[in-house]
């Protein structure tokens, strides 16, 4: 088994912490908007769109347009996992839906 050097060890280290601060920057709220009504399409074209997403982008976009973002960026935030999940259970169901009749 091979030892660690120290500037090895420091090297992995720096790196470890430095890491983080090269993370992708946060959607901002127009970003979280638009991916909120892609995926709201998304599901719409599946046959899956709750009912509440497409109140929620509205609210979101009224939010930011009364310069509320805080609120904004909530609401999209909300806009965007429902839709997701919509996605996810249109998505399910298109495989899955036989095991959901019952047998005789």
């Amino acid at each position: 088994m091979k030892r660690l050097t120290i500037p090895t060890a420091l090297l992995t280290v720096t790196i470890a912490i430095a890491s983080p601060l090269y993370a992708a920057a946060p959607p901002t709220t127009q970003e979280l908007i638009a991916q909120a009504e892609a995926t709201r399409k998304e599901a719409a074209a599946i046959g899956y769109e709750w009912r509440n997403t497409a109140q929620l982008i509205k609210q979101a976009n009224d939010a930011l347009t009364a310069n509320n973002e805080p609120e904004a960026q909530k609401l999209a935030s909300a806009a965007l996992l429902e839709a997701e999940q919509a996605v996810k259970q249109g998505k399910w169901m298109q495989a899955n839906w036989q095991t959901l009749i019952p047998t005789l």
